[in-house]
């Protein structure tokens, strides 16, 4: 199935474009001004002191910024930042980010500030090469857990209250209770408190961005039916792929699966190589923790590092596409090989299922993965095996080849109009192949 271009995956991106952008233009006059920027924090200062000691790769990054057209619809990226040419600009955007939460706009969340930074620069030819190397990503990673360190502390939940851009406010309570298929935040969702004054008891940001359900909320599909799938996430549709081979050129357009290059572990490579993978992507305002699609035995669970601000160079201006106007949207598939992620794999208690395969993967500064299981681990349907921090890209099913899927998507295809199916929900019943004589 070919992946349809030209939507806003999981409403990370903004619908309104002018709100966004006055506010974009703001920050980046502030971030020249702001008290927190009076000194570079130690991430931001070791990546410029790696720009600064390695002259190819500063030279790299400013390039993928110079190949980029210099016309008016380039002038602002997708986020509304004029575009970044100036690299002690971009270090001082970057220290002013990450000392502070997301901030709700009821136009658009800005769910990627920094990968704003480099929306169109990601796509050249120059931008492929930087965001390769492995010291760059070492470096954004130490400036990610940073952020996300700030995200988890007390200071962060200044973003929790009912101001027009907080993250209780009447607007932003209606989006996530629509998103959820609720009416009553407190009905949906847990909270130490039922007051609002209170931030419904959440103490971080990401306290409240990890948040769990409401007993009963989510019940489990066909909790006694092994043959039944549950949905591991909160998520919409986006490709099934049958089987899929060993080794593809996943980079190319249309983005074919790689199973060697997902599972970055020859024995497992071996035992899914032509199966069949399942894909969907999470909403911003949804709930952003996995849960076991089958009852079974987890003998794998390990993270891939993958690399950060990746973007399939078929969809971007390398080769001379159409601008990808939030990258890395279009190269969702491509991003199952190579961002950050979490690999849990469970071997049914039904023998005719076999293995199954979990794997939630980040995009951009959306990347952390925390796993809640171990190998060893007896799981049931429907238990929790682990979560996104700073919500949640994608994320991958995969089957072996000796089942057959047949798919629930709740009367909708894998394309850009999906919505949300309900974890925990049915998302597939399984059998095993029979051969003919």
């Amino acid at each position: 199935m070919a992946i349809v271009k030209n939507f806003r995956v999981g409403k990370w991106l903004p619908k309104d474009d002018q709100v966004l952008n006055n506010w974009l233009k703001n920050i980046t006059k502030e971030a020249e001004t702001a008290n927190e920027n009076r000194t570079l924090l130690p991430p931001v200062q070791l990546f410029k002191d790696l720009l600064d000691a390695k002259p190819h790769l500063k030279k790299l990054l400013e390039e993928a910024f110079a190949e980029v057209p210099n016309t008016p619809e380039y002038a602002i990226d997708a986020f509304g930042y004029p575009a970044i040419h100036n690299l002690d600009q971009m270090y001082k955007l970057i220290n002013l980010i990450i000392q502070r939460p997301p901030a709700y706009y009821d136009n658009g969340l800005i769910g990627c500030p920094i990968n704003a930074l480099f929306n169109w620069a990601m796509g050249t030819k120059a931008g492929e090469e930087f965001f390769l190397n492995a010291e760059v990503n070492d470096a954004f990673r130490a400036i990610l857990d940073y952020w996300g360190q700030y995200l988890m502390s007390p200071a962060s939940a200044c973003a929790l209250n009912t101001s027009p851009t907080g993250w209780l406010c009447p607007s932003a309570i209606e989006e996530m209770n629509k998103s959820a298929y609720g009416t009553s935040f407190t009905e949906l969702f847990q909270c130490k408190s039922d007051k609002v004054e209170e931030k419904f008891g959440f103490t971080s940001w990401d306290d409240f961005f990890t948040r769990l359900f409401n007993k009963d909320v989510r019940p489990i599909a066909a909790p006694d039916d092994s043959k039944v799938i549950a949905n591991a996430c909160e998520s919409a549709p986006y490709e099934i792929a049958t089987n899929v081979k060993k080794h593809a050129p996943y980079w190319v357009k249309g983005q074919p699966y790689s199973m060697a290059d997902i599972f970055d572990d020859e024995e497992l490579t071996d035992q899914f190589v032509g199966g069949t993978i399942y894909q969907a992507y999470l909403s911003a305002l949804s709930y952003h923790r996995w849960h076991a699609p089958i009852t079974g035995t987890v003998t794998k669970a390990y993270i891939v590092p993958g690399m950060y601000y990746q973007a399939s160079y078929s969809e971007g201006l390398i080769a001379g596409k159409d601008k990808d106007p939030a990258s890395p949207d279009w190269s969702e598939a491509y991003l199952a090989e190579t961002s950050p992620r979490a690999i849990v794999v469970i071997k049914a208690d039904d023998p005719d299922i076999g293995l199954v395969a979990v794997i939630p993967i980040g995009m951009g500064e959306v990347s952390t993965c925390q796993l809640e299981v171990k190998e060893g681990d007896h799981v049931t349907k429907g238990q929790e095996i682990g979560m996104f921090h700073f919500g949640g890209s994608t994320h991958i099913l995969v089957f072996q080849p000796q089942v057959e899927v047949e798919f629930d998507l709740h009367g909708q295809k894998p394309n850009l109009e999906a919505v949300n199916i309900p974890v925990c929900s049915k998302i597939a019943t399984v059998k095993k192949k029979t051969t003919s004589a």
